[in-house]
């Protein structure tokens, strides 16, 4: 699975990119999207850093004591992302809008 993620914004889209396309950049008029490599499940890898998504955004993550998602979802704010409090994210999953199901109608 890929990923375009805009390095202004940092929101994510899916996309149909051929596998091994990681890096690819696309020029938009005011922005640049580049590619991003995802497992089949839609996780990231990750190694430290700045937050990868628009602080609002919703996520899972995965780190060095739970190399498996949990199940619990947070708001990329919340999360530290840099390791700093004895925990490393090791990946990321965006949860993107078309990922949300409807409510059921009363």
């Amino acid at each position: 699975m890929m990923y375009i993620v805009n390095n202004r914004t940092k929101e994510h889209r899916r996309a149909d990119i051929p596998e091994g396309m990681a890096g690819w950049v696309m020029d938009g008029s005011d922005d640049v999207w580049n590619a991003v490599q995802a497992d089949d499940d839609g996780w990231i890898p990750w190694q430290s850093g700045e937050c990868p998504l628009p602080p609002m955004s919703k996520c899972y993550v995965r780190d060095e004591y739970a190399p498996e998602e949990d199940g619990n979802q947070y708001l990329a704010e919340d999360v530290v992302w840099g390791g700093r409090l004895g925990t490393t994210i090791t990946g990321y999953c965006p949860i993107l809008d078309a990922d949300i199901e409807p409510e059921a109608p009363a």
